[in-house]
């Protein structure tokens, strides 16, 4: 059974706390908290995120952070010398919930802004900087959504280029036994993290002993892969199974489910997660549904990032995405997240006509299964999950993908905010619109109930009680506090051929060969840029981030080399990016 009914209040290692004084030195401070006078809202609509009946002609009161009470017109007192602001043509639903962020620097305007009020952070982040920014989010010195922190472990395992490309190198520490999973779980939870995020390569047994030791903090646990939906299975109780594939895989035969599970994650020629749900058997439905349910276990299946594509929504969603990554004052979207995006939908349009068909198989697949298990009492989430898809937003692309699969649009709603808030034991605070809750609000030009895409038509934003003034987005948006390791792994060069030159300005080529290369490097000579080209290997589907092992650099007629020795450095750009060290060519004389 699910144990966070209380949340231990927030604390910090001293480490941390020094860096909180340093934010709160040097941050704008964005005035979160309420005014002295109350703020009502009479609104139109209000749908309060509890699955009822809308209220018409509702009153909301907010007191500083909070609301003060709720209700329908002539139910509630309205305080002597309150604000009034007249919502009478708008509807108004809780802040939303985004269960699966990997959080940097550059994001926090685009949840904000897109009525994202609260994030779960299970990425890779590292976590000390994760928790700075949840604390300076939630004192008011940084803009973002109020951020949750999953503290991540990991089985021992081949891969170090998992979930966010970074496996690796951030705080995923490798157990090997149940007492070492029990042992870094209490270190995890004594640093004060709001859950345990439990990823690949763990058994029964080690998650059996995660889930007790944080269950008996008050925690919750989020498993990443097929390991969660064993677990369950086996009677153990997890609270949240993130991704479309994991819990399908419970629909599939044990040995039958081993074996694509291997396909999935092999080294070479591997078999992408949405062709597994072409493998669904529904007569394993049933025991997988009953089994989450008599645990209590919710699923975050990730929907929008990979699937949007094949919805037949696909040139709404796609039109959506490009109106973001085109408005100006959103350029400081890194450009390896923008090509990221650009090939989803390019790599995606293009599938081989067998490879199509069994990924379009699996989506047929999928729809009715999500339907069942939220028709049987199910919890479903909604997870943006930013890789191929935009921070934030996905969540409304999800709730949408949810009304395609047979949800109402209530129950989408509800996936995006009180399920996951309940969750977390945290529906005093955020979830629903209830007296006592934070005033995180959104304003719709439209009712959701009507057509779910409306919850996009957004007229205004309330983050704790403060409303936010638009625009949402600026071009000169940075975080005072630095991500302190770069979004994508650091581009390193292992040789370059030729490795000498001589002088001269006729064209000359060199071939770059290493790893961690993206599409939008920039290769610089001297510090100055020069053409270069990345070679990518061909891809049956279209992967997160594709990295290549070579790039090959012309430089053309007319360019002028002096005798000396050149530093080659290449670059991933923008914000989040890195540098990588110098390789060289030296120039002789003619």
């Amino acid at each position: 059974m699910t144990m966070p009914a209380k949340r231990a209040p927030a604390k910090t290692m001293p480490a941390i706390g020094k860096l909180c004084a340093i934010i709160f030195a040097v941050a704008v401070g964005l005035g979160l908290g309420g005014s002295e006078a109350a703020t009502v809202l009479q609104v139109g609509t209000l749908i309060d995120g509890n699955g009822g009946e809308p209220i018409k002609d509702a009153v909301i009161v907010i007191d500083g952070e909070r609301i003060q009470a709720v209700g329908k017109n002539g139910t509630v007192k309205v305080p002597a010398g309150a604000q009034i602001i007249q919502l009478k043509d708008k509807t108004v639903i809780p802040g939303l919930i985004d269960t699966h962020a990997h959080y940097r620097a550059w994001q926090a305007e685009l949840y904000v802004g897109n009525g994202i009020t609260t994030a779960y952070d299970i990425g890779d982040q590292p976590l000390a900087w994760s928790l700075v920014q949840r604390d300076a989010i939630a004192h008011g010195k940084i803009v973002g959504p109020r951020l949750l922190l999953g503290g991540r472990l990991n089985g021992p395992g081949p891969s170090d280029e998992g979930e966010g490309g970074s496996r690796g190198r951030t705080l995923n520490t490798a157990v090997k036994t149940p007492e070492e999973a029990r042992q870094r779980t209490r270190e995890l939870l004594a640093m004060h993290v709001d859950a345990i995020k439990a990823l690949e390569h763990l058994t029964v047994e080690q998650l059996k002993a995660i889930t007790e030791e944080a269950h008996q903090a008050g925690k919750i646990v989020i498993t990443h892969s097929v390991n969660g939906i064993d677990a369950v299975l086996a009677g153990v109780p997890v609270d949240d199974i993130e991704h479309f594939h994991t819990v399908t895989m419970g629909t599939i035969g044990d040995d039958e489910r081993k074996k694509l599970d291997k396909a999935r994650t092999s080294a070479s020629n591997r078999m992408t997660s949405q062709e597994v749900l072409s493998f669904m058997d529904e007569q394993y439905y049933d025991r997988t549904i009953q089994a989450m349910l008599a645990h209590h276990t919710s699923w975050s299946p990730t929907m929008a990032q990979a699937w949007r594509a094949f919805s037949p929504s696909r040139a709404t969603f796609e039109a959506e995405d490009h109106k973001l990554l085109d408005n100006p004052a959103l350029r400081y979207i890194p450009p390896y997240f923008r090509q990221n995006i650009e090939n989803y939908y390019a790599g995606t349009a293009k599938l081989a006509p067998e490879l199509d068909s069994r990924v379009r198989k699996g989506y047929a697949n999928l729809k009715p299964f999500i339907h069942r298990f939220a028709e049987a009492g199910g919890k479903l989430q909604t997870g943006s999950d930013p890789d191929a898809g935009m921070p934030g937003y996905g969540v409304h692309q999800e709730m949408a993908l949810f009304v395609e699969a047979g949800l109402t649009p209530m129950q989408a709603l509800m996936a995006a905010t009180r399920n996951p808030a309940e969750r977390q034991g945290r529906l005093k605070d955020f979830g629903v619109i209830a007296p006592g809750t934070f005033a995180d609000l959104v304003v719709l030009d439209a009712n959701p109930l009507d057509n779910i895409l409306n919850t996009q038509r957004i007229a205004m934003i309330f983050q704790q009680g403060r409303l936010l003034k638009k625009p949402y987005f600026h071009a000169n948006y940075h975080n005072p506090i630095p991500r302190p390791q770069p979004d994508r792994q650091a581009p390193e060069i292992d040789d370059v051929q030729p490795a000498s030159l001589v002088e001269g300005d006729d064209a000359a080529t060199l071939t770059i060969t290493g790893r961690n290369f993206l599409g939008t490097d920039i290769v610089k000579l001297n510090g100055k840029p020069v053409p270069a080209t990345v070679k990518a290997r061909a891809t049956k589907f279209p992967q997160n981030y594709q990295r290549s092992r070579e790039m090959t650099v012309n430089l053309p007629a007319g360019f002028k080399r002096a005798p000396g020795t050149y530093t080659i450095t290449v670059e991933h750009p923008g914000e989040g990016g890195v540098v990588s060290t110098p390789a060289y060519v030296v120039v002789g004389f003619k």
